[in-house]
């Protein structure tokens, strides 16, 4: 949001939106796009209590109005001392950081039915990856680590968009890449 106070409370969102069950008919792209309004509307609109916990309050009141939607998502917050990062996931979507030469995966949604909360501190140089379950389905660890590893996210998209396209299941394959360039949040 353009409120200064919104992001220095609440940091900078970033979100994956599966609609694997979308009912024939549906305008996907319009129903991704409303979800992902309401989702910042409940995310951003209420600024009290922390970061987590309104994380997994935003996720509960998609479940409510979209039981079978999928999110991963992440914020970044960037202080004087350090970069944070929260995630949130509804569903089996998964949250990966490729730091130096390691990629770990950071949290994994075990169910359409429950969400997965965590937090943790960042690093200049990382990168991180927040995928819907079938990205990860189709895009193999080994090749992930090597498109992670390449200078810069659009470099990073252009290889592993061949792994995605053309294949039947892509519709579901989404993912979002983010690299902590410093320390201060005007520049992620």
């Amino acid at each position: 949001p353009d409120d200064p106070e919104k992001n220095s409370l609440r940091g900078k969102l970033l979100a994956v939106v599966n609609l694997e069950s979308v009912e024939p008919g549906v305008e996907t792209v319009a129903l991704g796009r409303e979800i992902l309004s309401r989702f910042h509307e409940e995310y951003f609109g209420n600024l009290e209590g922390g970061i987590l916990e309104r994380l997994q309050k935003s996720l509960e009141k998609i479940k409510t109005e979209w039981p079978k939607t999928e999110i991963t998502a992440g914020v970044i917050l960037s202080t004087q001392k350090s970069n944070l990062f929260y995630l949130g996931i509804l569903g089996k979507g998964k949250a990966v950081i490729k730091r130096d030469s390691l990629l770990e995966e950071v949290l994994a949604g075990e169910s359409q039915e429950e969400i997965e909360v965590g937090s943790g501190l960042v690093e200049v140089g990382d990168v991180i990856l927040l995928g819907s379950r079938s990205f990860f389905e189709i895009v193999s660890e080994g090749a992930l680590k090597a498109a992670l590893s390449l200078g810069n996210p659009q470099e990073m998209i252009e290889a592993i968009a061949p792994m995605v396209l053309g294949r039947s299941e892509m519709v579901q394959a989404a993912a979002v890449i983010c690299t902590l360039l410093s320390g201060e949040s005007d520049d992620q």
